[in-house]
């Protein structure tokens, strides 16, 4: 499998190539899926193929972004917390129609699945859960900002202030404002 792209060999991260001997050289070559070309498959140098790792089988994760004719998914007995619906989703879209190469036509590419109908089930119905409380953190100081903000405005406005700022006045109101927002997000912090 190569592992980077080559650009000028059009080989790029995730294809996955059969290392034979090449009969014109007597060396070893690299027979990659080509439907464009003569036979279905081009044959490449083994010392052009950029990095390139043994395979047998890849992850999901690693097959991203690349298609095949064939797709084998094979799941585990039991459920897991990584087995999600978006997951599946990634292997499922992995299988991409075939073109023979001596008649054009298109066949279906094949999608084999190996696990329980229960795995299965719990797997599309269990979606993606990000758990690190990042999107919230950040949701929390937003509005938090966007009450201090309307606070401090309201206060000013109820006072009668209708002051004009010079720029460096303008920069201390929002610092003021800032500096109330934090002290709020610090407080949300501490009680949950």
């Amino acid at each position: 499998m190569v592992t980077r792209n080559d650009y000028r060999q059009e080989l790029f991260n995730g294809d996955v190539g059969i290392v034979v001997q090449d009969s014109t050289s007597n060396g070893l070559a690299v027979l990659f899926e080509e439907p464009a070309a003569e036979g279905g498959c081009r044959l490449v140098p083994a010392a052009l193929v950029p990095e390139m790792k043994t395979c047998f089988a890849l992850t999901i994760h690693k097959c991203q972004g690349s298609e095949y004719h064939r797709v084998m998914v094979v799941l585990p007995d039991r459920n897991s917390p990584i087995l999600t619906r978006e997951l599946l989703y990634t292997a499922v879209t992995r299988v991409s129609d075939e073109i023979d190469p001596e008649t054009g036509n298109r066949h279906s590419g094949t999608l084999y699945l190996s696990a329980t109908e229960m795995v299965v089930r719990q797997t599309i119905e269990r979606q993606i859960r990000r758990t690190s409380g990042l999107r919230d953190a950040i949701e929390a100081l937003n509005e938090i900002r966007i009450l201090a903000h309307i606070d401090e405005g309201t206060r000013q406005l109820r006072e009668g202030n209708f002051v004009e700022f010079d720029q460096d006045g303008l920069r201390n109101f929002f610092d003021e404002i800032q500096a109330s927002g934090r002290r709020r997000y610090e407080e949300c912090q501490k009680r949950s």
